[in-house]
């Protein structure tokens, strides 16, 4: 195993391609805004807005309980009172909106009575106040969806579910449930997992963007340590063979028993090394730049429903991590398979090939708007998205087999078994052809 070692780290191309990854990938994910993260907060409008940066990074982290809401009511009616129109504005404002096509279903004396209902508020302030981003961060979110999770989570999903269904069957005539591809069993399943874990979950919310974009730039790890791992060891089993040591190293004492293992054996360990510095470089950049406070705070999706385990951000990074580094060994074996069989001109741009082509982020598990059909429950299990592990624990997914559910966390750690089983059995068997 040692000689392995020496092999693999002679590689200066190793040292710096590892190097020039990891500093460009990490300037780029930790600064860019070319994509959104879960909570939907743009990293370009966040890093070019100092206000809204700094208002944003003052957040604590606070349980939603029966005092928040009061305080944040009270909150709300101050601002209210600060910026409401005047009873004849509010008047002119809806005769306004509605001759410009807005559907408006309440009347200006109902505004008036009832001044502090966020249902009136795009009545009753005037359009720069209604839109302005602490409208948006501190009330809409609040009224919309911290207050109504808190209160009452299960009917909160559900009511989510309806509103999305009713629309569908207006505009296109079909059943959300239909879009998303769920059976009748599956979306029995769905209901069932949110009344077994949303009534015992308390909602916390806070500053969390850290841990936020920590987990979002996982799904980028094909791209990054999945391109070093193929360069570090794509001639691991095909370096021998291209010598003519093979015949030599099977004839010794424990050749044939011993190689396979001590290949492996540094196989895992480099991989290991390296998804262990990732992750270590990674919370360091994004502990000096966003911070990791909000580690309890309750994971929120881009389409404001919370994770569908009810996780907070620790959780839900630990558990991705784990998936993640499985993956990762699982992403190895298949490499180690591809340079038993192919010489290394030919292993390599295969690697590379495939992991392009299926290690593209599956964003719409973000959204949770997109069917999970044939092709995607076929990506999801290929080495370069265990790897990622990003859709695992986020919105609710599952295969079907008639009418037994299971869901996409266990078929991917029971995918993470069996294909590091037939991985590992190949690489036995191919191994032992070149030892005859």
């Amino acid at each position: 195993m040692k000689v392995e070692f020496e092999k693999l780290l002679r590689q200066k191309r190793l040292l710096a391609f590892v190097l020039l990854v990891m500093t460009v990938v990490q300037i780029y994910l930790t600064f860019s805004g070319a994509y959104d993260t879960f909570s939907g907060i743009s990293l370009d409008y966040f890093w070019q807005n100092d206000e809204y940066r700094q208002r944003k990074m003052s957040q604590e982290t606070a349980l939603v309980d029966a005092q928040w809401i009061a305080d944040k009511k009270a909150e709300y009616q101050d601002y209210i009172d600060a910026h409401r129109l005047s009873p004849e504005e509010v008047r002119e404002r809806i005769t306004a909106k509605k001759a410009e096509g807005f559907e408006i279903r309440y009347t200006a004396e109902e505004v008036l009575r009832d001044p502090y209902n966020f249902d009136y508020a795009f009545a009753i302030l005037p359009d720069e106040v209604y839109q302005s981003k602490k409208m948006e961060e501190d009330f809409l979110r609040a009224y919309t969806i911290y207050i109504p999770l808190a209160e009452n989570p299960v009917q909160y999903l559900r009511d989510q579910y309806d509103s999305e269904n009713a629309h569908l069957e207006k505009e296109q005539g079909i059943s959300y449930a239909a879009y998303l591809g769920y059976s009748e069993a599956q979306f029995s399943d769905y209901q069932k997992l949110i009344d077994r874990i949303y009534p015992e979950k308390k909602l916390v919310v806070g500053y969390s963007l850290g841990w936020d974009v920590l987990c979002t730039v996982m799904q980028f790890l094909p791209f990054t340590l999945g391109m070093v791992l193929i360069v570090t060891l794509g001639d691991l089993f095909s370096g021998e063979e291209r010598t003519g040591m093979v015949p030599i190293l099977r004839s010794t004492k424990y050749g044939r028993a011993s190689l396979l293992k001590c290949k492996l054996g540094a196989a895992v360990t480099i991989t290991t090394v390296s998804w262990i510095l990732f992750q270590l470089v990674m919370l360091m950049t994004i502990a000096l730049t966003y911070t990791l406070r909000g580690a309890t705070c309750t994971v929120l999706l881009f389409n404001s429903k919370p994770s569908i385990y009810g996780l907070n951000w620790l959780t839900y990074y630990l558990l991705q991590c784990a998936y993640s580094y499985l993956g990762t060994l699982v992403f190895t074996l298949f490499i180690c398979c591809l340079s038993s069989i192919l010489p290394l001109r030919l292993s390599m741009p295969l690697d590379l090939t495939i992991t392009l082509l299926t290690g593209i982020p599956m964003n719409h598990f973000c959204y949770a708007d997109q069917a999970f059909d044939l092709l995607d429950k076929c990506r999801a299990m290929m080495p370069s998205q265990l790897m990622a592990a990003h859709p695992t624990l986020q919105v609710y997914q599952s295969y079907a087999f008639g009418n037994v559910i299971i869901q996409l966390s266990y078929v991917t750690a029971a995918a993470i078994l069996i294909e590091s089983g037939l991985l590992l059995w190949f690489l036995h068997c191919r191994e032992g052809e070149k030892a005859t």
